[in-house]
């Protein structure tokens, strides 16, 4: 059956489909980036109509008074932005997955987001649930600057890492450790 204001085929087996469920977690992850950046600008420009200038509107000021001079403090709120909306993300797709998980966690460090995955059953078919959004999610040339590197773990290995937010898989908060 086709949906005749989108054109888009529909099939009742579509909430089964497992590649169909990965698909969907990750266009919510690209979805996710987008909007917050996306929000972020919204923002900054109804506040300069009404004559208000947020952090990225003076930025981006200061940029354009002396380009060289401030790009590197734009490029680091971007990348803020960027950070913040993936951690939203993460944990969005962690509790869409969270039947097959006890716990998840994640890290930064310079190079990398670590995502700690404890499984309920650790077995090749679960971690390819999450490897294969992992490999959309590099498949993407902006993304690719952001990495994510996936650990499955046991509980005790989280308590050994440095700095990890807990995802609760039932709220919305994350818990630092």
């Amino acid at each position: 059956m086709k949906n005749k204001n989108l054109n888009i085929e529909e099939s009742s087996s579509q909430t089964d489909d497992p590649k169909r469920l990965q698909l969907t977690g990750m266009l919510m992850f690209m979805d996710g980036i987008f909007k917050e950046i996306s929000g972020e600008i919204s923002n900054s420009l109804k506040l300069l109509d009404l004559g208000k200038e947020t952090e990225i509107t003076k930025r981006l000021k200061k940029t354009l008074e002396n380009p060289w001079q401030n790009m590197s403090k734009v490029n680091d709120s971007f990348e803020q932005s960027v950070l913040s909306a993936k951690e939203e993300l993460i944990t969005a797709f962690v509790r869409y997955n969270k039947e097959l998980l006890e716990s998840a966690a994640f890290t930064h460090d310079e190079n990398a987001t670590h995502v700690f995955l404890v499984l309920k059953i650790d077995d090749e078919e679960i971690r390819d649930v999450f490897y294969s959004i992992l490999d959309k999610y590099e498949e993407n040339s902006v993304l690719v600057r952001y990495p994510i590197i996936l650990h499955f773990a046991s509980k005790d290995m989280l308590d050994e890492v440095f700095e990890i937010k807990y995802i609760s898989l039932d709220e919305s908060t994350h818990q630092s450790v």
